[in-house]
């Protein structure tokens, strides 16, 4: 192994890791805010920012995951836009959650459960543009750039027939 697939190699692990690491932060540290800030929650009538929490916090650690016995059927296209449909979902409504309705409760909106609502919010909006804004943006790019590919060989391919046709001239020497 030489030394450079070594630092790659390190790289992704020190990634996974992280993310490990940061996904096991994020769940202990609502947890524990979630019963910490259950009372100050529970005084807000208007606001249902802790059902926001759990609900996101449950819904940031699950896998979704499609089999077919249909070798041709390509789901995962189709499970990218549920995930991404998703999270949209949960984003607007943690949204209304974090500022109209928790600017009412003063301890509420200072708590730490407002600050595990924002980091989930932020999660749900990162997570909603790579998976419905990224992906036709990428189709795009990639139907762009066949295309050019595709004219330029079509170009090619005319100014090949147009040399060969010059090349086959002949001289008749016969006077």
């Amino acid at each position: 192994m030489s030394c450079e697939e070594f630092l790659i190699c390190s790289g992704y692990l020190i990634a996974v890791l992280s993310l490990i690491g940061g996904t096991i932060a994020y769940e202990v540290f609502g947890i524990i805010y979630l019963i910490e800030d259950y009372g100050i929650s529970n005084e807000c009538k208007g606001s249902n920012l802790w059902e926001y929490v759990l609900v996101s916090m449950i819904l940031a650690c699950t896998n979704v995951s499609v089999k077919t016995n249909d070798e041709k059927v390509d789901l995962s296209a189709c499970i990218v836009a549920i995930i991404g449909v998703i999270n949209l979902s949960l984003s607007t409504w943690g949204g209304i959650e974090l500022w109209d309705y928790s600017y009412s409760c003063d301890e509420l909106f200072n708590s730490n459960l407002w600050k595990v609502g924002l980091a989930s919010f932020i999660l749900q909006i990162t997570t909603t543009v790579i998976c419905l804004i990224v992906p036709p943006i990428l189709l795009c790019y990639i139907t762009i750039r066949e295309a050019r590919n595709i004219n330029n060989i079509e170009s090619r391919h005319r100014i090949e027939e147009i040399n060969e046709n010059n090349l086959n001239l002949r001289i008749n020497t016969n006077v």
